[in-house]
């Protein structure tokens, strides 16, 4: 029996011994490091012409985030009115191949950040929104709610403004450098034909226009080895596929 007992102290004691050389290994190699950022809440739609996205407030434990930041790309269809809810194939071939590339990523389960996100984007040639005169960290502040808006009315710009001043609303832009015929999100014939509009899906064919807009929480790594920040997104939460007016 003392012996039995013996035994059980020791095994108790080296799988203690064990656990804690676990442990100090495990903090000394930085395993416990996740870089995570919430998800923002699936933005409101109202048909293609407006959406509603709600900033939250990142808490101070998220002292690598930095800021929220919008992608786009164009898409040019034979297809009148398409909404999100249609199949992708509706719009285009080349959006139906980035919907459903991307799509798997938005859902809200698997939050651990993801560097991989932003190369995601960039490789199907998707660009950052720019907002005429502000930048993103000013536009998209914490806690408040962005609306986007894409007029119906032939002519008149799409815009943004935050929910708590409507009344100062802001052009949206094309962040391409040599957007054709103009930096707005216009629909027009250059669209389909110069090849400048590296925002603009290859194969484009119709008379319509949409862009699709995806939105990320950005931070940034700062225990990578690397000389520069590497950078790192949340999950993407998709906006709405807008249309385009002339």
């Amino acid at each position: 029996m003392r012996f039995n007992l013996r035994m059980r102290v020791w095994h108790g004691c080296f799988r203690f011994v064990i656990f804690l050389i676990f442990a100090f290994f495990v903090s000394s190699c930085g395993i416990e490091d996740y870089f995570y950022l919430p998800q923002v809440p699936q933005p409101k739609r109202i048909f293609n012409t407006e959406a509603e996205i709600y900033l939250p407030k990142i808490s101070s434990e998220y002292i690598y985030f930095e800021n929220y930041a919008i992608f786009y790309k164009i898409y040019v269809s034979a297809n009148n009115n398409a909404t999100i809810e249609d199949p992708p194939e509706y719009v285009s071939s080349e959006y139906r191949s980035d919907y459903n590339a991307i799509n798997p990523y938005t859902y809200p389960s698997n939050t651990l950040a993801n560097t991989s996100i932003e190369q995601l984007l960039r490789s199907r040639n998707f660009h950052e929104l720019s907002f005429m005169g502000r930048d993103n960290l000013s536009m998209m502040p914490e806690g408040d709610t962005l609306m986007i808006v894409f007029p119906a009315v032939s002519g008149d710009l799409p815009y943004a403004a935050l929910k708590s001043s409507p009344a100062n609303e802001v052009s949206l832009m094309r962040s391409v450098s040599s957007p054709v015929p103009n930096q707005y999100f216009l629909n027009s014939n250059e669209l389909r034909i110069d090849a400048r509009n590296t925002d603009v899906a290859k194969n484009a064919n119709g008379l319509y226009a949409y862009v699709s807009m995806y939105i990320v929480a950005v931070g940034y790594d700062s225990l990578s080895s690397s000389p520069t920040f590497t950078y790192i997104f949340s999950k993407p939460a998709h906006i709405n596929l807008f249309i385009l007016s002339e």
